[in-house]
């Protein structure tokens, strides 16, 4: 059968933005420093995406300050393009980002030491997990986003270590916390996804409802759909005032948690893929001056300090005494985002993640780094 016009057109704009795409990266190469090791880093999305964005582009950047050649492998190249920047580029080592595409497989570049990353919980998933147990088990080493997530990839590796995702911290100073309504804000990327915290959501709802105060619930990524409507209208019916926003910029996002009092980070399906999560939307909060309660589950505990830098309780109705307690008390809130944005500029940077990553990288390479900043390999904790 013929293709038909438009499909061909497709092929054709997918084979000219691969081409441009991996032009670019040859063209980056031209001012590689043969004195520096080089690492190439193979995420599975665009930056457009969290992780990869975090875990792979950003963490770049800074491996190039630390004296790497780093550059990063557009999705959209084919193995045959990634087989040239390879030829290229000599990469002393690679950084796989999850197994999500489908060319993240470290025995497709058999001649290349490989650093395996992975964030979350995907072995969970029956259509990439088989893929991770096999990236595990084919590379050098592996980077995991939690001690969780680290506990599973010792089955398939030894060499495993813990590297937190790390933010940029914004250069304007977050809202004071007297000058913000008493909002309330579950972050989460895809509220409809985690159904086992949205329940617990909506008894801590109706327990800080039935305390007569007031509150605004802000809820995010709304796609239109009959079950987001579903959860807009469970989350009224607890009691709340909500407020659903669409999907928004990164800038947006922060822009709109400068007005939030308190941030929700529930994790209650610690069994499902919950527990592969370590911080995820919790580093938005910290960036903005927003106090966060969360469980006291995954790497929570060995992050926050429960009353100084954020609260984790078990019961719905512990949580909506934290709740009411802090949007009452605006210093406390203030206290307490100061102190923990203080840890986030300390522990959960991009610049603290990449200085670990490069600590892997190096001692898997052998190349020797004097840097008197570079930590001991070894968890984020």
């Amino acid at each position: 059968m013929t293709a038909s016009p438009v499909r061909v057109l497709r092929r054709i704009r997918s084979f000219l933005g691969s081409a441009v795409r991996e032009l670019g990266v040859h063209l980056e190469a031209i001012r590689i420093d043969r004195l520096r090791p080089t690492v190439l880093i193979l995420p599975s999305q665009g930056p457009e995406d969290g992780a990869a964005n975090l875990r792979g582009y950003l963490v770049a950047t800074r491996l190039r300050t630390r004296g790497w050649n780093a550059f990063t492998c557009p999705k959209h190249l084919r193995l045959g393009q990634r087989s040239r920047v390879i030829r290229h580029l000599k990469p002393d080592v690679l950084l796989m980002q999850t197994a999500r595409h489908p060319l993240n497989r470290p025995d497709l570049y058999p001649s290349i030491p490989v650093v395996f990353d992975l964030d979350d919980a995907d072995y969970l998933d029956e259509r990439v997990g088989p893929a991770v147990d096999h990236a595990l088990q084919g590379s050098r080493a592996v980077i995991a986003g939690s001690r969780s997530v680290a506990d599973y990839c010792r089955r398939h590796n030894d060499d495993v270590t813990v590297v937190w995702t790390g933010s940029p911290v914004s250069d304007e100073p977050f809202k004071p916390q007297r000058d913000r309504r008493p909002i309330v804000a579950w972050a989460a990327s895809c509220p409809v996804g985690s159904p086992h915290e949205a329940a617990f959501l909506a008894e801590v709802i109706s327990a800080l409802s039935k305390r007569g105060q007031d509150f605004e619930f802000w809820i995010y990524a709304d796609d239109g759909t009959d079950a987001y409507k579903r959860l807009v209208r469970r989350f009224e019916e607890a009691g709340a005032r909500v407020r659903a926003h669409k999907f928004l910029s990164y800038a947006d996002y922060l822009a709109s948690l400068n007005e939030t009092a308190v941030g929700l980070a529930p994790l209650v399906d610690v069994a499902g893929f919950s527990g592969g999560k370590s911080f995820g939307k919790v580093l938005a909060y910290l960036d903005r001056g927003v106090p966060v309660v969360t469980h006291p589950v995954v790497d929570h505990p060995h992050f926050f300090r429960n009353g100084a830098t954020g609260f984790m309780a078990e019961t719905p109705g512990d949580w909506a005494d934290h709740i009411a307690r802090l949007l009452g008390d605006a210093g406390e809130r203030q206290r307490v985002a100061e102190a923990a944005h203080l840890d986030f500029e300390r522990r959960l940077t991009v610049d603290e993640s990449a200085a670990r990553v490069d600590a892997v990288l190096r001692r898997i390479t052998g190349t020797p780094d004097r840097r008197s900043d570079t930590p001991t390999v070894g968890e984020s904790a």
